[in-house]
């Protein structure tokens, strides 16, 4: 995640392109913690969710400006509609890093549908029929 402000393409960022910090350090950990109250910021440049569903981890940097999030998400479905949430708490855009697109928090699954089948690919998983 980034200020993406201006940006309507990831795929077309312009070479001049100088993106603003999404903000303060505490300010994000606070929009974070309003989200998931139980996220463990005990290190305050990478916290963690645990839940049992799904886990998010937020590598915020060690700057007090936060200059880009990277979510490190595993689970289920129900990670993306988490997700979707915090996207629009923070209130700045987010790349899919498996699709190179941004994130469309209105129902977006196709970046969880391709990591799950390179998952299932790596680890011999087959689908029964």
């Amino acid at each position: 995640m980034q200020d993406f402000n201006g940006v309507d393409d990831f795929q077309n960022i312009p070479d001049d392109w100088n993106p603003k910090p999404l903000g303060y350090k505490d300010s994000i950990i606070e929009k974070i913690t309003s989200v998931f109250p139980n996220a463990d910021f005990t290190d305050l440049d990478w916290g963690v969710l645990e839940t049992d569903e799904f886990s998010i981890e937020f590598n915020i940097g060690t700057s007090q400006y936060v200059e880009a999030i990277m979510f490190h998400v595993s689970g289920g479905e129900s990670a993306v509609e988490a997700m979707n949430k915090l996207i629009i708490a923070i209130g700045h855009k987010a790349v899919d890093t498996s699709t190179g697109k941004f994130i469309d928090t209105c129902g977006h699954t196709k970046g969880m549908s391709k990591w799950r089948e390179f998952k299932n690919e790596v680890i011999g998983f087959k689908k029964s029929s």
